[in-house]
């Protein structure tokens, strides 16, 4: 089984019907942030962006550690489905 994760940029079911299109086998399953990865941990990604290499690193580590991954499944499906597909694995 594949598991695919792309940021959904704002619209969800074209980003599923895209994968739809392209994946050309069934043994796959998707994990559609929304509007992006970076909305699981609770950064910004315009924040991000104006952030330099180092700055960033330190902020998505800072933000993972603080994540709460039981309240983060319960709320967010796409994580929900991540972490099921991670938990098979």
């Amino acid at each position: 089984k594949v598991l695919i994760v792309i940021d959904s940029d704002g619209d969800v079911d074209k980003s599923l019907e895209m994968l739809k299109r392209v994946i050309e086998f069934d043994d796959w399953v998707a994990a559609i942030p929304e509007p992006a990865i970076e909305s699981w941990v609770g950064l910004d990604r315009r924040t991000l962006q104006r952030s330099g290499q180092g700055q960033r690193r330190s902020l998505y580590l800072q933000a993972a550690e603080q994540v709460d991954i039981e309240l983060l499944r319960k709320t967010d499906n796409a994580f929900a489905i991540f972490y099921a597909a991670v938990r098979e694995a």
